[in-house]
Parts: C-alpha cells; structure tokens; sequence
C-alpha cells in the first residue's frame, strides 16, 4: 500500500509529486507515455512547436519558485518585451491595442479571474515540456507511465488500471481533466464548462509578409465572424523558437486545420506558401470559470470521498502557476490527513515498488 496515489502525471500531479518526494510514499499514475500532460512540445526541423501553453507569467512566485528549485534558471528565457503589445481586428483591419482595451481583458480573462496581471512571460529555451521532463526526472520510477485509471474502489481506494495493475492508497490525488475525474467518481460535473480548441503553425521568410508582426498576436473578436479566434506571433515573443529570417505564427481555432491557412493569407496576403504548415488538435479542453466557478468548486470538495483530493486548472486557477500552488496546498491537506490518521512520513519506496511490479498482472475486470 502507498500514502498517496497521484491521479494524473500533467503539471499539478509532477509538482504535488515533487513536493511530497520526502515526506510520504507515492505513485503517479500517468496514462500517455510521457509526463506533462497538456504541456508537450515538439521539433519540427528548426521550429520549436508547442501542444500547450508557450509560457508562465512570473508576477505570482510559484511557478519561478518551483523551476529554480529544480535548476532551470540556465534555462529560463524572458520573452521579447520590447515588442510587447496585442493586435485587435476591428473590421477587418489591425489595431494595436493595450491590455485595458475589452476585447484584450475578454482574451485574458481567465488569467485574470485567477489573479495573474500582465507581467513578464517566461518559457525555456527547449521549451515548454523542459519543467515537466526535470520533475520527472526527480520521481524516477515512481511515476509510472501508460496506466490509465479505468476504475476505483473509492471506500478501499484500490485503483485498477488498463493494463491490470492494481493499487491501494490510503489517499487518492486527483489531477484529471474534470470530466475524467467525473467519471472515475460515477457523476458528472456539467458546472465544470470547457472549450475544445486546435491550433495551426504557419512558417513563412520574412520577406513574404508585408506587415510588420511588432507585436506578440492578433485577437480575433467574435463579432469577425472569422474561423480564427486568435494568433500568437511566436517569432515576435520568444527567441528559440525558429531560425533567422522566418516568421512563425500559430493560429487557434474550431474549425477544420485548413480555415488556418485560409484566414491568415486573407489577413496578411504573404507572398509565397508556407515552408511549414503543421496542425495539432488539442487534447484536452480548456477551463472556462463561470462567475460562481469557485463556490461550485468549493461545494465538489466538501462532497468528495474522505482522503480525496482535486487540484488542477479546472479547479481554483488555470495558470501554470495556479496548478503549482493547488499542488502545494493539495500536499499540505494530504500531510494534514496523513497525521490525523496516524500515518508517519517514511521513504522506503523501494518494497512498494517491488509490489506494484508483482501486481501488474490481468485483471478480471473489463475497461
């Protein structure tokens, strides 16, 4: 039996993971085949492409606290502030706005709800999936991959997964998407509202674009009537991300990849084709808080099995930060349950270890 299972190896349950390495016995069950959940990147040729978030904000101290702790400050790059500043398309046409215009606060709303302002963005020079991959390396094997969660014996709390692995915690971390941790619980929180995106990378040479993208994106208002709700120019914010001379965009959308395409060469008429043209239809959904979001959030918790916990960007903020300090707070309310229970911190992780490997046989049961 282990102190604690970690439900979900994205951000929150790495950083809880990592914070509770010295104090009690743990596992995090990841179901993909890498850690980070939706902070994944990739490198196609000299682009640097990023699945998820492309950055952090440093005003709240959580997140920089965390990736200093581990080492990264080689690693940390600030974005390219002197071309800071968002464009708004207003009838067709672009303008450069401020972070007090509407259409930039509706943009940013969600960090605002979760108390982050306008501040510094910071990312790594290998991006993004960089944190990930360092408190990964500081689990080792006690983050286990490719174990999706299909049931749980929530007065055991013993975890089955697909692969036939079983495990019985005395408390149980939930850092699912919300509708995954929903399921698991056999309910569903419709209050919980998400929005599906996908997003497009388009590369072309500078020389292609007549306009000058002194700026970090475009946010596209619904009242366009545009596929594209907004564009990151990711050249224009961070260095590191593609060679000398091109121009890297990234473009969000709901429609089909190729609306992308269509919607930027009608905005910016370039001159040639794209040299890259890359799709990724994001997997997951993004958090988007209705007014009452907490006191709903507050009603989840106190309606959960003793010795359960959420934490993640559905709940009580959806920065990257936000998941760091819920990863904390998470841990304290563990340690605190733990005492209460007459559980002592210890970290002979090596038996437990040895039990999981003998425990991961086929189950009887059907995922």
């Amino acid at each position: 039996m282990t102190d604690v299972a970690i439900l979900g190896g994205g951000m929150t349950g790495l950083s809880a993971a990592y914070f509770l390495r010295h104090q009690l016995s743990y596992l995090v069950l990841e179901a993909s085949s890498q850690a980070g959940g939706v902070i994944q990147t990739t490198q196609t040729g000299p682009f640097l492409l990023e699945h998820g978030p492309d950055c952090f904000m440093n005003q709240q101290p959580w997140g920089l606290e965390l990736a200093l702790e581990l080492g990264l400050q080689d690693q940390l790059i600030e974005s390219k502030d002197y071309q800071r500043g968002v464009y708004v398309l207003r009838h067709g046409q672009l303008e450069l706005s401020t972070h007090e215009d509407k259409a930039v606060n509706e943009f940013l709303g969600h960090r605002a709800r979760s108390g982050v302002n306008s501040n510094t963005f910071l990312s790594f020079k290998n991006g993004m999936q960089t944190w990930p991959r360092a408190l990964a390396a500081q689990l080792g094997d006690r983050l286990l991959l490719n174990q999706r969660v299909c049931h749980v014996d929530w007065e055991q709390k013993i975890i089955t997964c697909d692969s036939g692995l079983q495990i019985q915690a005395r408390a149980i971390l939930l850092t699912l998407p919300a509708d995954a941790s929903a399921r698991l619980l056999n309910t569903s929180w419709p209050q919980l509202k998400t929005t599906q995106t996908a997003c497009v990378y388009l590369a072309y040479p500078e020389s292609a674009l007549e306009n000058r993208l002194d700026a970090f994106g475009l946010i596209i208002p619904a009242s366009e009537n545009r596929k594209i709700s907004a564009l990151t120019f990711v050249s224009s914010k961070f260095d590191h991300r593609c060679p000398e001379g091109f121009i890297l965009l990234r473009a969000f959308l709901k429609g089909d990849f190729s609306d992308a395409r269509k919607e930027v060469e009608q905005l910016f008429r370039p001159k040639s084709a794209p040299i890259l043209e890359h799709g990724l239809r994001l997997t997951y959904a993004d958090p988007k808080y209705a007014p009452d979001h907490f006191e709903q959030v507050t009603q989840l918790e106190q309606s959960l099995p003793a010795g359960v916990l959420i934490a993640g960007s559905p709940y009580r903020g959806v920065g990257i930060s936000d998941c760091v300090h819920q990863a904390r707070q998470a841990t304290e309310k563990l340690l605190k349950f733990s005492r209460l229970n007459g559980i002592r911190p210890h970290g002979n992780i090596s038996t437990l270890l040895d039990h999981v490997k003998v425990s991961a046989q086929p189950s009887d049961r059907q995922g």
